[in-house]
């Protein structure tokens, strides 16, 4: 699959995600929530709650998350994830945003994003 196939299919995994989880557009270029990370990879596997926000439109950045809140450290974990560069799944049982890919700074990893109540 080509960067391009990737982005679009991952962009589409973003809308069922939020459109389950009734999370609407703050303005047209993005939303934001409360949402429970949990992160897992071979340097850090912290989790918690944290605020998630999520571009929607934009030059290639549709899709595009950033993961703030103080449980998740840029230095030990990825806190902006690429739809273009990770694999976006939608786990629609339990309402899980999965996210996984690979770093050369800390291997393989998987980030599992949860709608907070």
């Amino acid at each position: 699959m080509n960067d391009i196939d990737k982005h679009s299919q991952n962009y589409g995994i973003i809308k069922e995600f939020c459109d389950d989880n009734n999370i609407k557009a703050i303005s047209k270029y993005y939303t934001k929530f409360n949402g429970y990370i949990k992160y897992s990879s071979k340097l850090a596997s912290p989790e918690g709650e944290a605020v998630v926000e999520i571009k929607l439109k934009g030059y290639e950045c549709e899709g595009d998350i950033e993961i703030i809140g103080d449980n998740f450290n840029s230095n030990q974990v990825h806190t902006g994830l690429m739809a273009k560069c990770q694999t976006y799944s939608y786990n629609k049982a339990n309402k899980e945003l999965i996210i996984t890919g690979i770093s050369q700074t800390i291997g393989n990893y998987k980030v599992t994003i949860i709608k907070a109540d």
